[in-house]
């Protein structure tokens, strides 16, 4: 599971994205310092999915 971590006023998601529980996505993971661009593709389903999680890695 993602981990979080104080980051300024905000808390930023870490490691591969997974939905923090059956109807809670977040896509925080920080991309202006370095962190992963994420989404989620949400269909209407009433249960998140892993596999709906998209993102793309910044590289240095």
């Amino acid at each position: 599971m993602a981990e979080s971590r104080r980051d300024g006023r905000s808390y930023c998601l870490t490691g591969t994205p997974l939905p923090l529980a059956a109807n809670v996505a977040c896509t925080d993971y920080s991309v202006a310092k370095g962190g992963n661009f994420v989404a989620y593709q949400w269909d209407g389903e009433q249960v998140l999915s892993a596999k709906k999680f998209h993102w793309v890695e910044q590289t240095p």
